[in-house]
């Protein structure tokens, strides 16, 4: 279920409790000897070869199984991954017992003040009921001056700012305890936030159109559900194709690079 906050303008997603223990059972259905292999995640390596050269100090916040961290580390980078899923983190070790991987919640890292250069967070600061003011305040606190944070999260699209100026969403009255997952914010919302904590945005693009569309347009949903499962070439070549097309008006997923410019 998904409800329009007024308020704080946000979307609210009410499908459960992002709790460790839900998390953990996610990550057990994963294969992890498949996750660990060189070459894998070049997407997300190659994102931070533009911003910071092999040996920089790189932390994975809600590293999950941990393979993006695998990947740092491969790429030659001195990376750490972070969860508060253990039974997930104690699998990728002993998977890869050379990953530096740390049970710790976000918001309170065990790392020394500006100590990082690079911070990645894939779909994470959005789980938190509370918002993200503490996410960002930590790490301003573990990022150097000039360090880079690389973030993903759900957004708030024009599709859905649309939707919710014409109230196609049920107004969010109160969060009934156990049903938070994470809320879709606003482009402008994060950049204002981040900007209160110190940073400067680099760059920003939307992503996932497909999912977008389909999540927004029920008559469409069906077939783009089809669309999206489907693995063959011809699938995955018109995916991509609608993808470019509707990112812009219907990413589901934002993806900001930011600086931090203050010590």
């Amino acid at each position: 279920m998904r409800q329009y906050d007024r308020v704080s303008r946000r979307l609210v997603y009410l499908t459960g409790e992002a709790s460790p223990d839900n998390w953990d059972e996610r990550w057990s259905k994963f294969e992890y000897s498949k996750l660990f292999v060189p070459g894998k995640n070049s997407w997300l390596v190659n994102e931070t070869k533009k911003f910071l050269n092999e040996g920089a100090r790189v932390l994975e916040g809600g590293c999950g199984c941990g393979d993006k961290v695998y990947s740092l580390d491969q790429a030659g980078y001195k990376a750490f991954g972070f969860d508060t899923a253990v039974k997930a983190l104690h699998r990728a070790k002993a998977e890869c017992p050379e990953l530096n991987l740390i049970a710790s919640d976000i918001r309170h890292f065990p790392v020394a003040d500006g100590t990082m250069d690079g911070y990645w967070s894939l779909g994470v600061f959005e789980h938190f009921e509370g918002g993200m003011e503490a996410q960002w305040a930590e790490a301003a606190r573990v990022l150097r001056d000039r360090g880079f944070l690389f973030l993903t999260m759900p957004s708030l699209s024009p599709i859905r700012q649309l939707k919710a100026r014409l109230g196609r969403y049920p107004s969010l009255q109160s969060i009934p305890p156990g049903s938070f997952y994470q809320y879709a914010y606003s482009t402008e919302e994060v950049i204002r936030v981040a900007s209160r904590h110190g940073f400067v945005l680099r760059s920003n693009r939307f992503f996932d159109g497909v999912k977008g569309l389909k999540d927004e347009v029920q008559i469409l949903k069906e077939p783009l559900q089809r669309l999206y499962d489907s693995k063959t070439f011809l699938a995955r070549l018109t995916r991509r194709l609608v993808d470019i097309a509707l990112r812009s008006s219907c990413g589901h997923m934002a993806y900001f690079v930011f600086e931090k410019r203050h010590c």
